[in-house]
């Protein structure tokens, strides 16, 4: 088991990084497209279909991956969501919101495993590791 645990240390830390820059730059960008509406808060511009009690620093990396999400392509991607990943080349195309969503799927399924210490994919743990470091990359930050 301590092999395990190991081998999911950087893994887990990749993890903690991406929801820390999701949950700062979601915050800034979703506050200035509510500004632009003319609202005071960032979760009025949020489609009525999110439920969410996060708040600030509750935001968890489920949220981001349902904000993140090719449902809301014409409400939240395109004006505003594609901006905050400057590490990625047409990102307000819908093919970039679909490669985020997916990979964004792919990190919380991560997420899940490595917190929860389910090893049952760990002969993965370098590619979950790569997702990781590409969505941080997307957004712009080195890992």
């Amino acid at each position: 088991m301590q092999s395990k645990l190991e081998r999911y240390a950087e893994t887990y830390k990749l993890i903690g990084k991406l929801e820390l820059i999701l949950r700062d730059q979601l915050i800034v960008t979703l506050s200035a497209l509510a500004l632009e509406k003319g609202y005071a808060q960032w979760q009025s511009v949020l489609p009525k279909s999110i439920f969410t009690r996060s708040v600030g620093k509750e935001i968890k990396l489920g949220f981001a991956r349902q904000v993140l999400s090719q449902k809301y392509y014409t409400d939240l991607w395109v004006p505003a969501t594609h901006l905050m990943f400057s590490g990625l080349p047409n990102a307000s195309s819908l093919k970039s919101c679909q490669m985020v969503e997916n990979r964004m799927h792919y990190a919380t399924q991560t997420r899940n495993r490595v917190c929860h210490f389910i090893f049952d994919n760990i002969h993965n743990v370098e590619h979950e590791k790569a997702n990781l470091r590409w969505l941080i990359a997307a957004l712009g930050e080195n890992s």
